[in-house]
């Protein structure tokens, strides 16, 4: 038996023809008439904002993989960049430290050291809170004995009190049980020490004026010249009627604060 095959074919009917030529009618009139132009404008500027969105969100969507392909790198980059800045920082510091360390021995070495046997530069040694005040030199640049001045920019700190090979240990000038005979640049004379916990100018006459803020110089005597610079009059501590006048000494150098120091002999 033989199968039949259903067969379609398309079969161009009146109908149809009517129904074309009914619609190329009306085009062309709405063309004529000039409708047919602003409807397709229209249809234009409504799919417009619909093209823009879709490309912005292709643009958007790519932009956001290629961050997330080449991420790992990115983190990798930042990774380097930190370690450079830290170790920049590191530079940076030395740096500074040898800077500032150079401007001290500059200054040190341009101190006038007339009257001075011998001079010669100490690096402080850095002992954890300064318990014994020590500093190294280096023997070939001199023989520094005990009693030698310790100053740093022109500033007595102290004394040099036992003295080895190439360091020494240092009395400070606030530490020291016999007084410095002192005097103010106006050329009011009293002596500098310790008492308690405070580095005091006193035994100045009660009825001397003494202005805050002046220079406070050595006077001279036995193992300390003359006119070296140990700070300024602070403010007066004591009563007013006591017999003499008591103030604070402002001290413009520490050994703590310094890495470098002068070493001069009386």
């Amino acid at each position: 038996m033989k199968r039949r095959v259903a067969q379609h074919s398309f079969h161009l009917t009146p109908q149809i023809v009517v129904v074309a030529f009914i619609c190329f009618v009306c085009l062309f009139s709405l063309n004529a008439i000039g409708v047919l132009t602003p409807l397709q404008a229209s249809i234009r500027w409504t799919a417009q904002p619909m093209t823009q969105v879709t490309t912005s969100f292709l643009f958007t969507a790519q932009h956001t993989l290629d961050t997330l392909v080449q991420f790992p790198q990115l983190s990798a980059d930042i990774t380097i960049l930190q370690k450079e800045n830290t170790l920049l920082k590191a530079q940076q510091a030395t740096t500074l430290s040898l800077l500032q360390e150079n401007e001290a021995l500059r200054a040190l070495l341009q101190v006038d050291d007339t009257g001075a046997a011998h001079q010669v530069v100490g690096r402080v040694a850095q002992v954890h809170n300064y318990v014994t005040p020590m500093i190294s030199f280096k023997p070939e640049e001199g023989a520094p004995t005990s009693g030698d001045l310790v100053l740093s920019r022109g500033v007595l700190l102290g004394f040099l009190d036992v003295v080895e090979h190439s360091q020494a240990t240092v009395l400070l000038l606030e530490r020291r049980t016999a007084p410095v005979v002192a005097r103010t640049t106006t050329g009011v004379i009293g002596v500098v020490h310790r008492e308690g916990d405070v580095f005091l100018f006193t035994d100045v006459p009660r009825d001397t004026a003494v202005t805050p803020g002046e220079l406070l110089v050595t006077a001279g005597q036995p193992g300390v010249p003359a006119d070296i610079l140990i700070g300024s009059v602070g403010t007066r501590v004591g009563t007013r009627t006591s017999s003499v006048q008591s103030f604070r000494v402002v001290r413009p150098e520490t050994f703590s604060s310094v890495s470098l120091v002068e070493l001069r002999s009386p």
